[in-house]
């Protein structure tokens, strides 16, 4: 099996799926109580939720199909190639209500406190709401790096109180490393590495060379 089904289906039910929806709950139940958010932003945000929330099922469903019940090659193929395509219109859907909730969240908050209020009115307050924290404060921070590079990620870690940083360095992150961000890299390199086989096995086929070592 050249794509890990199994090791995917475990990480997105255990850890994906909590991820997306604590920092949901985080912005519902701690940030939208204190800004102004307008009221169309807000209906669009329910909306692409409801559309995260029923893709991410529909997602988890297809887990007896590709671990357990394909009766062959071509079968399992296809149910992968469905699982390939949900996941895409699931980063999409999520990229664009993350977008919007920038879009929406950032002016508001910024009209409501300074930098420094926020900092110490705010933040401990979505640090409280944000579990589990061996999952989400890690990728959080990790996140950070890759689009406001290590400033950003240092700024992050400072913001935690004193124990939570000792956390951080001794149990989250080291949990954060092994659990999720090593699957991440494997996934990666699965899916990278099936394209790769794919794309020569195309170049073969198109060179008269048949993949199972026949010439054509």
């Amino acid at each position: 099996m050249s794509w890990n089904v199994r090791e995917f289906f475990s990480w997105f039910k255990q850890y994906f799926i909590e991820f997306v929806k604590n920092q949901h709950d985080v912005k519902t139940k701690v940030l939208l109580p204190l800004v102004a958010i307008k009221f169309v932003d807000k209906r669009d945000v329910v909306a692409f939720y409801e559309g995260v929330y029923a893709l991410m099922d529909v997602i988890v469903a297809q887990e007896d199909g590709l671990v357990f019940s394909a009766t062959s090659a071509e079968s399992w193929q296809n149910r992968l190639t469905i699982l390939q395509d949900d996941i895409r219109r699931l980063n999409h859907l999520l990229f664009n209500v993350l977008a919007l909730e920038e879009e929406a969240f950032k002016p508001a908050i910024e009209l409501a406190f300074s930098e420094s209020a926020f900092q110490r009115y705010v933040m401990p307050r979505v640090f409280r709401a944000t579990r589990p924290k061996r999952i989400m404060i890690p990728w959080i921070v990790e996140r950070s790096r890759v689009w406001g590079g290590t400033k950003v990620t240092k700024a992050y870690k400072d913001d935690l109180p004193f124990t939570a940083r000792f956390l951080y360095d001794h149990v989250w992150h080291p949990y954060f490393a092994t659990h999720i961000a090593s699957a991440m890299k494997n996934l990666d390199n699965q899916v990278e590495g099936s394209a790769a086989a794919e794309s020569e096995e195309s170049c073969a086929t198109t060179n008269g060379v048949d993949p199972t070592g026949n010439t054509g």
